[in-house]
């Protein structure tokens, strides 16, 4: 499971770097409302790489949690099995 998952965002970053490497587009980004915090003449490729890797990590320890609680249950499913007293 964890191993598509990681397949998948291989394939994705293969994507976002072909996409962005054949794009001359630069962009500006804005933070805030006001001019504060802009970058300006930002590659469009760097920013949807560097959106892209923001939303793994931030989905990456909830999908390892996931993961973890669907094998504790099936672990702990798999020994109240065991643990079955057969009358003779």
């Amino acid at each position: 499971m964890i191993r598509r998952f990681f397949i998948q965002i291989i394939i994705i970053s293969f994507i976002v770097c072909f996409f962005g490497l054949n794009f001359d587009t630069k962009v500006s980004i804005r933070f805030w409302f006001n001019d504060a915090l802009t970058f300006n003449n930002i590659s469009l490729f760097i920013s949807l790489a560097v959106s892209y890797l923001l939303g793994v990590v931030t989905f990456l320890p909830f999908y390892i949690a996931k993961n973890f609680k669907s094998r504790k249950k099936e672990k702990e499913k798999g020994t109240v099995i065991k643990n079955i007293e057969i009358d003779e």
